[in-house]
């Protein structure tokens, strides 16, 4: 590799890297400042991040995502969860040939509840992540939302 100045292009590409992955990451840092602290843990190659709310449990922030800002943002939750419960009926319908309405099943919103509980769940089998257990909580925490209405 041709040397510039005493330094390879690959050297100084590395370095160009490393300096733009510190300033993203103290972007990060800033942005995530006054909604929790930032922790980063390695996995294998990769940086993971993980962003918590110091001295609130798993419950707490869950019960924050179903009844917070989300809601704001994106409705009562049964809509989503019952569009989401259509398009997998459909997908299934389409998939396998057979109309689950002719067999008595169909999906509904609480059957995304316990999915997306059982998918976060399959994640922790790969990495463990405060979040995917918070997420867990909450999606099984919105059963409870939908059964109230």
């Amino acid at each position: 590799m041709k040397k510039i100045d005493g330094r390879s292009k690959a050297a100084r590409a590395s370095k160009a890297s490393m300096q733009a992955l510190n300033e993203i990451n103290a972007a990060v840092e800033a942005l995530t400042e006054d909604r929790g602290k930032v922790i980063q843990g390695v996995h294998g190659k990769y940086k993971a991040m993980t962003f918590y709310t110091p001295g609130k449990t798993v419950l707490q922030e869950a019960h924050e995502l179903i009844y917070g800002s989300r809601e704001d943002e994106y409705g009562h939750p049964r809509v989503n969860l019952e569009n989401i419960a259509e398009q997998w009926s459909l997908y299934v319908r389409q998939k396998y040939r057979y109309a689950l309405e002719d067999t008595g099943l169909r999906l509904d919103a609480e059957d995304v509840c316990w999915m997306m509980a059982q998918l976060k769940m399959c994640r922790e089998y790969g990495q463990q992540k405060r979040d995917s257990i918070a997420d867990a909580a909450g999606y099984i925490g919105l059963i409870e939302r939908i059964r109230e209405d």
